[in-house]
């Protein structure tokens, strides 16, 4: 193969005019390309490997440009690659060989291009390779918990592997590397379906933990098992490994029925909104006819339903006071528990009101599950997002009428808060009606929204649940159930002593907070300074939450040991849970030395709910305050006024100027890197000197 044919390709012909110092130019187009010659060429190649190549180039009259080697199977190119040709001569290079679904063994062709700086080219008749998939010995299932299991081979392209494996068994699938030095070939989850290169991990279930196969097959990248989980004979879409959805047409009175998930329905909760009970897997259908959303939630063990306009479209309220009502609320109001709020992110925690009569929305909310007994604050709104100018619509002040003593509509936002002075049944089942039959409509205008007035609320307490605890203790303190899935006590820890924690059996799948707590060896330890705090576990989610407390048991002040943390592009445990301004909800910092108080989080996008993930990738405005809410805060702690400084550090990252600390979206190089850890250090040990440090820096 040492002489191909070659077809020269003459481009533009023309002249470039610049009129500068009275001096004319004139850019030369070429009108043939470079000389061209495969040396050699791999006449066969394994799918997941590369074909190797060496191309002679040369050009007698211009200065040379590129050499591109260009892979086709059939019409479509699958693998390129492009060399820089500065000088004439030799060059060598590998196309890469993707593996694919479904392709089998036969002829690729590659294609060179070679072209000069006059922008003539020269393309080379395909030379054909042989192309195989490689059946390899065994593949590897690499665990997301850090397990390996060898995957022996059964045929032709099929692997399998017998163990006793969790609910979720969250794997990625490694297959050797074809040749020395190539890396190993990876198939993951795009989403949708297993792909080589993919990075998600593949969420092979078979709907309970025990003993089972996973099997694989590296010609049409099928795997087994997975839930596949049907409504009403709909076969639903898998979201991720614990929600799956199906969009269909329903009436009232309907039997709805669930299939395909091995562990049964006996223990979920169902929305007494939506559904009544059948039996497991079978449920009234409650609401008046149309078409919904069933989303089911393994993970929450729930049924959540949402009302659609079409098989894609959320539905919205119509101006007559038919199609949908949204209930959007703080961080403390969520179904099948509180721990499902989303802290005013709609389309987070959205939760749509089910129409049990037209024009009359409902929603049913559990006093210490689903709302705390003394403090609610949400609101209805025409459709599940904030309105946007004059699209949307919500009930603002003045839209609505409470028949209730117990819950009022604020006369400004219209916001739903408990009475003054009025307390929630623990365990107390509260009914909300919204009826807008005599509702009317205000169409919007180029600068309102549109407007529904004369809804009328009304709320039936319809007796009382138990809600069950959990018996956890960190040090032998027994935590209380703050709400479910929610544990609190107040504790004194010691700096570098060892956490002890009961009733909590999946401890390696938590959070570990790196600012409060540092694992040595298999020895949980406490890494703030010495104190009593509020400790509170998350253990829907895995995650603790600390809070500096004084002597009296309320949250200390700066002289008292606290700093705390507000802002936009910062969350706790996750950007998803933004604290903002706030006050309530103001994040405790970690005093890891006198005076130096730091917070670690992953950089994520907007809204990202990934536990850890606690630094908004593309924006922050945070500040620092001396107590929790606003009063002593950045430049200003301890009631004094102090110079700010900022490290190198923190200078790539913040814009010093300004209250706040942080950067724009339009700051492009202020960006953090996704995926990568930051740690934000504020230094107060040196306030002596009116010095207060600002630190940021990326820690991996």
């Amino acid at each position: 193969m040492k002489h191909i044919i070659k077809t020269s390709i003459a481009l533009l012909a023309g002249m470039a005019f610049l009129a500068s110092c009275q001096k004319e130019f004139e850019y030369r187009f070429a009108d043939h390309g470079p000389d061209v010659v495969v040396n050699s060429c791999s006449e066969t190649a394994y799918m997941g490997s590369v074909i190797e190549f060496s191309v002679n180039i040369s050009d007698p009259e211009f200065a040379l440009s590129t050499l591109k080697a260009e892979l086709y199977f059939d019409a479509d190119v699958v693998g390129e690659v492009t060399l820089r040709t500065k000088e004439q001569g030799t060059y060598e290079g590998e196309v890469p060989v993707p593996i694919l679904a479904g392709i089998p063994d036969g002829t690729a062709a590659v294609v060179f291009t070679g072209t000069n700086v006059g922008q003539g080219r020269t393309v080379l008749e395909p030379v054909e390779v042989s192309v195989v998939r490689p059946d390899f010995e065994y593949l590897t299932l690499k665990m997301e918990n850090g397990q390996e299991y060898r995957m022996d081979r059964t045929a032709k392209y099929s692997y399998s592997v017998t163990q006793s494996f969790p609910l979720n068994a969250n794997a990625m699938i490694e297959a050797p590397a074809i040749s020395e030095g190539e890396e190993p070939i990876v198939f993951g989850w795009n989403g949708t379906g297993i792909e080589a290169g993919a990075e998600g991990n593949i969420p092979f279930s078979n709907g309970v933990a025990g003993e089972y196969t996973v099997s694989f097959n590296t010609l049409t990248f099928e795997g087994e098992p997975f839930v596949v989980l049907t409504v009403n004979d709909v076969e639903t879409t898998m979201i991720d490994n614990d929600t799956y959805e199906a969009v269909l047409d329903l009436t009232q009175g309907q039997t709805v029925t669930v299939d395909g998930y091995a562990a049964g329905f006996d223990d979920w909760t169902i929305d007494r909104d939506w559904f009544e009970t059948v039996s497991s897997g079978e449920y009234r259908f409650l609401a008046v006819d149309g078409k919904y959303k069933i989303i089911i939630e393994l993970d929450n063990k729930f049924f959540r339903v949402e009302a659609m306009k079409s098989d894609t479209e959320l539905a919205t309220l119509n101006s007559d006071g038919t199609g949908a009502v949204w209930l959007i609320g703080d961080a403390n109001v969520g179904k099948p528990t509180m721990s499902q709020g989303a802290s005013w992110s709609p389309e987070l925690g959205g939760l749509c009101l089910a129409q049990v009569e037209p024009k009359k929305y409902q929603i049913t909310l559990v006093a210490g599950l689903n709302i705390p007994t003394d403090k609610v604050d949400f609101k209805f709104f025409h459709q599940k997002t904030w309105v946007q100018g004059n699209v949307g619509g919500e009930f603002g002040g003045g839209t609505i009428t409470s028949q209730s003593a117990l819950f009022v509509s604020g006369e400004s936002d219209g916001n739903i808060h408990v009475a003054d002075g009025q307390v929630l049944q623990q365990g107390g089942v509260y009914k909300f009606v919204l009826d807008l039959s005599e509702a009317t409509w205000t169409p919007a205008t180029a600068e309102t929204p549109a407007v529904m007035s004369g809804a009328i609320l009304t709320v039936q307490q319809d007796g009382v649940e138990e809600i069950p605890q959990e018996e956890i203790s960190i040090n032998g303190t027994q935590l209380e159930m703050a709400t479910p899935g929610i544990y609190s006590a107040d504790i004194d820890l010691t700096k570098d002593g060892a956490i002890t924690l009961t009733g909590i059996n999946n401890l390696a799948e938590w959070y570990i907070d790196p600012d409060y707590l540092r694992l040595e060896g298999t020895s949980l330890l406490f890494n703030a300074v010495s104190g009593r705090y509020e400790v509170t576990l998350n253990i829907n989610d895995g995650y603790a939450t600390f809070a500096r407390l004084n002597d009296s048991g309320s949250y200390a002040t700066f002289s008292e040991g606290g700093l705390y943390l507000m802002g936009f592009g910062v969350g706790h445990p996750s950007v998803g849970a933004e604290i903002g301004w706030t006050t309530e909800i103001a994040y405790s910092m970690a005093q890891v030395e006198p005076g130096v108080y730091q917070f670690t989080g992953v950089a994520m996008p907007e809204m990202d709910q990934t536990v850890g993930g606690r630094f908004r990738m593309d924006y922050i405005s945070m500040k620092y305050f001396g107590q929790k809410g606003w009063g002593d805060e950045k430049g200003k702690i301890n009631g004094q006024t102090n110079t700010v400084q900022y490290t190198d550090a923190a200078l790539q990252h913040f814009n010093p100027d300004g209250d706040n600390i942080g950067f724009e979206t339009a700051e492009t190089e202020k960006h953090l890197e996704q995926g990568a850890t930051y740690r934000l250090t504020i230094d107060l040990s040196r306030l002596d000197e009116n010095l207060e440090i600002i630190d940021f820096v990326k820690v991996q």
